[in-house]
């Protein structure tokens, strides 16, 4: 992999980090990254944060369902 450096000229006005993101978001259509971190992850498809409540039992029967499944 290569390193390319790009140089900007923007009005005063502009803000670099929006920017930034931008100019990201765009590289990552064309070129996606080996990994994503989770922040780049619900930036990307717009996953937003929500109180869930996943009980125990609900666990239980879905590492059941995965052992029958696998075997």
């Amino acid at each position: 992999m290569k390193t390319i450096t790009v140089k900007v000229k923007a009005p005063d006005w502009v803000d670099e980090k929006v920017l930034e993101k931008a100019i990201r978001r765009a590289l990552r259509q064309v070129i996606p990254p080996p990994e994503l971190s989770a922040e780049e992850v619900k930036e990307t498809f717009g996953v937003m944060e929500e109180d869930i409540n996943i009980k125990a039992e609900d666990v239980s029967k879905l590492r059941g369902k995965e052992k029958e499944r696998l075997r």
